[in-house]
C-alpha cells in the first residue's frame, strides 16, 4: 500500500488577532522606578498607549515639542484641580468651620443621625490643609503662563486635533486607530510591559474631597492630603517594578482603561490558573457619612466645570455651589439612551474657543462618584513587601555569569533598570518573564 502523496495545504493561516485591544493617547508619569526607589524626574509626558492583550506598549509621539506642549496643556485645562484648591482654601480661611457650610445644605436625611454618625468636625480638619504657599502660587503663575503661550499654537493644530483623530477618547477599532492622526505620529516604541501581577486602581485626587480619604477601604483613612493628585481622571498603575500614572481625556477613558487592563492582567494566566476579577457595580455600603460625601463630591464638580473657553478662577461661594448640585443631583433629566453604543457617541467640550471630543459629560456628578467609589484606590504610597511582581527580559537584572541566582539586591536594583530602560529603546529586547517577591532587602524569584 503506497502512501499518499504530500500536498500543501491550499489555506491561508489567519492573520494573528489580539484577544483584547485597546488605543489612545494620554499623559503619563513615573512616580517609582523600583518599589524602593522614587523618580527624581516628575514632569507629565504624552505617549500614545497601546494594550495588545497581556501586554501594554508605550509609544512616543513623533511630532513638534509646540503639539506635546499644547496636547500637556489641553490635558491640565481639561484636569487640573488647582483652581478647586485655591477656592477651598479660601472659603476655609473665610469661615470658622467648613461643617457650617456642608451643614446648610444637607437636606434632614444626611444632617446626622442620633448616635452622631456623621463627625463634620473631621472633614474641616482636612481641608485646613489646603493652604496655598508662595512656592505654590509661583508655581501655578508660572504653569499659567507656559499653558497660555503654548495655547497660541492651537489654531495652527487643531485640523490635526479635532473631530477625536489624536483619540484622546480611545478606541478598541484597530482600524479607526490605524487611520487615526495618532498612528501617523507613533515613533519609537519606549517600553512594554506585561500586565502579569498589574496592581491598577484610581489615584486619589482632590476633585473626590473627603471621599479619597473616607473611601470603603479603611486603611484610606489615613492618607496623608499632600499625597492627593492635583488632576482627575488618573490611574496609577504598579507594573513590572515601577509605580506609575496614566492621565486621561475624560472619566469615561479612564473608567474603560481600567475595565480593559484589569481584564488583561486576567488573561495573562494560564487557563486553569486563571481567577476573573469581579469588577464592583455596588459599593460595599452606603452610609451616612458616604451619602454626604456623594454631595459633597457633587459640589466640586458643580464648581469646576470642564466646558469652559478660558482658564478662570472659580467661584468661592461654596453654598450657592452645594445648591445648585444638590438641584442637579435630584432633578428628572433623562439618561441618553445612546449608552449602549457609548464608543460611538462623541460629545464636545470647548477651550479656548475650539470644539474637542469628550465623553466626560455622559456621566451626571452623582454616577461619577458611584462609579469612581467601585473602582478600588491605590495610594502612593501604599504598602509594596510581601506583594509579587512579573518583571518581562529578567536576565537582565541578574549576574551573567549565573543566571540561577533568585535575588536582586535592592541596592542594584535602581541603576539595572535606568541600564535596561536605556538599552530597550535602542535593541527592543524581548526576553522571558519570570516572578518575584518583593522583600524589604530586594526581590525574590518565586518560580
Amino acid at each position: 500500500m503506497s502512501v499518499p502523496e504530500y500536498t500543501p495545504p491550499q489555506e491561508e493561516l489567519p492573520n494573528y488577532q489580539p484577544s483584547l485591544q485597546y488605543y489612545g493617547l494620554c499623559l503619563t508619569k513615573t512616580e517609582f522606578l523600583t518599589p524602593y526607589h522614587a523618580n527624581p524626574r516628575r514632569s507629565w509626558k504624552p505617549v500614545i498607549l497601546e494594550l495588545n492583550s497581556t501586554q501594554l506598549n508605550f509609544y512616543d509621539l513623533n511630532c513638534s515639542s509646540h503639539l506635546k506642549t499644547l496636547i500637556i496643556s489641553l490635558y491640565g485645562e481639561q484636569n487640573q484641580l488647582d483652581d478647586l484648591a485655591i477656592n477651598l482654601n479660601n472659603d476655609y480661611q473665610q469661615r470658622k468651620s467648613a461643617s457650617d457650610v456642608v451643614i446648610e445644605q444637607l437636606d434632614d436625611l444626611f444632617a446626622g443621625d442620633a448616635y452622631g454618625g456623621l463627625n463634620l468636625g473631621e472633614i474641616s480638619e482636612e481641608l485646613a490643609h489646603f493652604k496655598t504657599s508662595a512656592s505654590d502660587k509661583i508655581m501655578k503663575k508660572w504653569g499659567n503662563y507656559k499653558t497660555n503661550k503654548s495655547f497660541k499654537h492651537l489654531s495652527s493644530y487643531y485640523k490635526e486635533m479635532k473631530n477625536n483623530l489624536m483619540l484622546m477618547e480611545p478606541t478598541s477599532n484597530y482600524e479607526e486607530y490605524r487611520y487615526s492622526q495618532l498612528y501617523k505620529y507613533r515613533s519609537d516604541l519606549i517600553n512594554s510591559y506585561t500586565l502579569d501581577n498589574l496592581k491598577v486602581g484610581e489615584a486619589p485626587s482632590l476633585n473626590q474631597l473627603i471621599s479619597a480619604l473616607y473611601k470603603e477601604d479603611t486603611k484610606s483613612t489615613n492618607q496623608p492630603i499632600s499625597t492627593l493628585t492635583k488632576y482627575k481622571n488618573c490611574l496609577r498603575l504598579r507594573i513590572e517594578c515601577k509605580q506609575m500614572l496614566l492621565q486621561f481625556w475624560s472619566f469615561h477613558s479612564l473608567i474603560n482603561w481600567f475595565r480593559n487592563l484589569s481584564i488583561g492582567k486576567d488573561l495573562c494566566k494560564p487557563v486553569d490558573q486563571r481567577l476573573i476579577t469581579k469588577l464592583k457595580s455596588i459599593p460595599n455600603r452606603s452610609n451616612l457619612r458616604n451619602n454626604a460625601l456623594l454631595i459633597a463630591s457633587a459640589a466640586a464638580a458643580a464648581i469646576s466645570p470642564n466646558t469652559h473657553s478660558t482658564r478662570t478662577s472659580i467661584s468661592t461661594n461654596v453654598s450657592t455651589s452645594s445648591k445648585n448640585s444638590s438641584e442637579l443631583i435630584f432633578s428628572n433629566t433623562p439618561r441618553r439612551e445612546s449608552l449602549a453604543s457609548i464608543d460611538s457617541y462623541l460629545e464636545e467640550v470647548n477651550i479656548q474657543g475650539y470644539n474637542f471630543v469628550s465623553n466626560d459629560n455622559l456621566y451626571t456628578p452623582i454616577e461619577k462618584q458611584f462609579i469612581s467609589n467601585c473602582i478600588p484606590d491605590l495610594n502612593s504610597f501604599d504598602k509594596w513587601s510581601g506583594a509579587d511582581i512579573t518583571l518581562s527580559n529578567y536576565q537582565h537584572y541578574l549576574k551573567k555569569d549565573n543566571l540561577k541566582d533568585i535575588f536582586i539586591n535592592y541596592t542594584q536594583l535602581y541603576d539595572l533598570v535606568i541600564e535596561f530602560d536605556k538599552k530597550f529603546i535602542k535593541q527592543k529586547i524581548n526576553g522571558d518573564s519570570r516572578s518575584f517577591l518583593i522583600h524589604e532587602n530586594g526581590l525574590v524569584s518565586v518560580k
